[in-house]
């Protein structure tokens, strides 16, 4: 769904000063690209379509040695149904004026 997010939480390692995440699109990493390169040892991640997704994390030290690839993370994205959503938002709606309704009542009836 637009909006959502995942969070991508590398650990600290000891040492390390920056943290390159690459994204592939399988598990091979025959054509990653980096989706971040920073000291932050986590990441968000948004916009991401409907599919599967392949993930891996290197530390670089303070030397700019990098250390070892990490093992692959597989993150499956998938949206939850037009219908499931119209279905929450027409509940939300109800309970809102249901709400609003039992408020005005409230109001009418103490005054």
């Amino acid at each position: 769904m637009p909006g959502e997010e995942d969070l991508l939480d590398f650990g600290d390692e000891g040492g390390a000063v920056t943290y390159r995440l690459e994204q592939a699109p399988t598990a091979d990493f025959d054509a990653p690209s980096i989706r971040y390169e920073g000291p932050d040892p986590a990441s968000v991640l948004t916009g991401l379509r409907e599919g599967e997704y392949h993930f891996r994390v290197q530390a670089i030290d303070a030397d700019g040695a990098a250390g070892p690839w990490s093992e692959p993370l597989v993150l499956h994205v998938k949206f939850m149904s037009r219908g499931h959503l119209a279905m929450l938002l027409a509940t939300g709606a109800l309970v809102a004026v249901m709400t609003i309704a039992a408020i005005i009542s409230g109001f009418v009836r103490n005054r």
